[in-house]
């Protein structure tokens, strides 16, 4: 049996609960956090800050359209999210060189430690814990609404808390399970009768009658915290690429331009017309941190010159671009 290719210069290969991860060199010490239906996370420790990241490596995202399609709509979700108390991107790369090979991708985002869910089995929460979770909930509810997205998901394991008490929701546009109502002052005898009121106004299954994000943090609950100069805007989401259909490798092909546009380290050293380059292209970086030749996001030289990269297939005219 041959022995595997080395790994790509500027990555390390490490066997992960029985599962083969190629990731940048400068994130180090992996640990596995856990798994789902769709694929894995681990920790691991940002060897340029020393600061804890989450990495979440996709199970084979290009073994149907379908995959395709639902890991493009995280990565689009993910990049467009810019609030302290929602899950957004911080990198995104691949191990594989060439587009032929492109088969697996990585997204880096803030490492929480836990959820809410978890924390609540644990513990039991004071009243100003209880209403400073809560109001962060709220903000970070407000600012997806504001950007035209519906979690349908809310509950205590989507929603990620760390060691401060700070909480980022998280696993938008999920299922929305049916439950009976019930008489919250019966269950909650110990809450505040503010907190039970408030309550009362959010858990409505009716939409018409339910209390928005943006009014429920104006509540007289969050008396001593609301501050809307906190409350940063959002920027609408473009939803129009949800309906689109691709073949696999059309899907590609986007993934690789919007990961351009992400600041990551393609495959196949491409130029994408139309897409500002956030990063060093072949070593990725922050976003946020448009590029012009100078420093990179981690301080590291950049490079302009793209002419000589290939250019991928042009896109049929039919067909609009949305990235």
């Amino acid at each position: 049996m041959s022995s595997p290719p080395p790994a790509r210069k500027g990555f390390y290969r490490q066997e992960v609960t029985k599962t083969a991860w190629e990731v940048r060199a400068v994130y180090q010490d992996l640990q596995p956090v856990g798994s789902g239906a769709y694929g894995a996370v681990c920790s691991a420790v940002d060897s340029r800050t020393g600061a804890k990241v989450a990495i979440k490596k996709l199970y084979r995202p290009f073994q149907s359209e379908l995959f395709a399609k639902r890991a493009y709509r995280e990565l689009r979700l993910l990049k467009h999210m810019r609030h302290e108390n929602v899950i957004g991107l911080l990198d995104v790369f691949t191990p594989n060189e060439t587009l032929d090979d492109f088969t697996d991708f990585y997204l880096v985002m803030p490492f929480m430690g836990t959820d809410l869910g978890k924390l609540m089995k644990h513990e039991k929460l004071s009243e100003d814990r209880i209403q400073f979770l809560v109001y962060q909930m709220l903000k970070g509810l407000k600012y997806i609404h504001a950007a035209g997205i519906i979690h349908r998901d809310l509950k205590p394991g989507n929603l990620a808390v760390n060691e401060d008490c700070e909480l980022k929701a998280q696993n938008y546009m999920n299922g929305l399970p049916e439950l009976e109502k019930k008489d919250f002052a019966d269950i909650l005898t110990n809450a505040s009768p503010l907190a039970v009121n408030l309550l009362e106004k959010m858990l409505v299954l009716d939409a018409e009658r339910r209390v928005t994000a943006a009014k429920a943090l104006t509540h007289p609950y969050f008396e001593s915290l609301h501050d809307t100069e906190d409350e940063p805007k959002a920027q609408k989401y473009d939803e129009s690429f949800d309906d689109v259909d691709r073949t696999l490798e059309e899907w590609k092909r986007e993934w690789g331009a919007l990961g351009r546009a992400c600041g990551w380290t393609p495959p196949a050293p491409c130029r994408w017309p139309g897409l500002r380059v956030l990063g060093p292209p072949t070593l990725g970086c922050r976003l946020g941190e448009e590029h012009s030749g100078g420093q990179g996001a981690a301080g590291l030289p950049g490079q302009g010159d793209l002419s000589t990269w290939p250019l991928p297939a042009p896109r049929p005219a039919s067909v609009p671009p949305h990235v």
